[in-house]
């Protein structure tokens, strides 16, 4: 649990690292760019372009990456969304609840764009 706890804690960390790591390998791609046409080095281009591909590849990974990780409230929130909903689940006088929200939620809305069409 206590392993668990501290990855949590990381993840925003985790995310500024893999876009940082974009960013980088973006600037370099374009700072390649234009070396190139200023300099048309010809003799070391088909390394540099390996090199390129590379780094481009890198960075559009690395930010692909920082996408998909939560930052640490989004984590928090999934944890906790699913302890609720697994509470939820168990405990069959709480499932009678949502029918009645939804209920009293579609009144209220209802009565609001009735509100919105007559202010029209």
């Amino acid at each position: 649990m206590k392993s668990e706890i501290y990855w949590l804690t990381r993840l925003d960390y985790l995310q500024g690292f893999f876009i940082g790591l974009g960013a980088l390998s973006a600037l370099l791609v374009i700072g390649y760019i234009f070396y190139y046409f200023r300099e048309h080095d010809y003799e070391n281009l088909v390394y540099k372009k390996g090199l390129v591909k590379g780094f481009a590849i890198l960075s559009i990974v690395s930010i692909l990456i920082s996408c998909f990780i939560p930052t640490k409230n989004e984590a928090m929130l999934i944890i906790a969304g699913d302890a609720a909903y697994q509470y939820v689940e168990k405990d069959s006088s709480l499932q009678k609840i949502p029918f009645k929200t939804t209920e009293l939620l579609k009144e209220v809305l209802d009565k609001q764009i009735q509100e919105i069409k007559e202010s029209k």
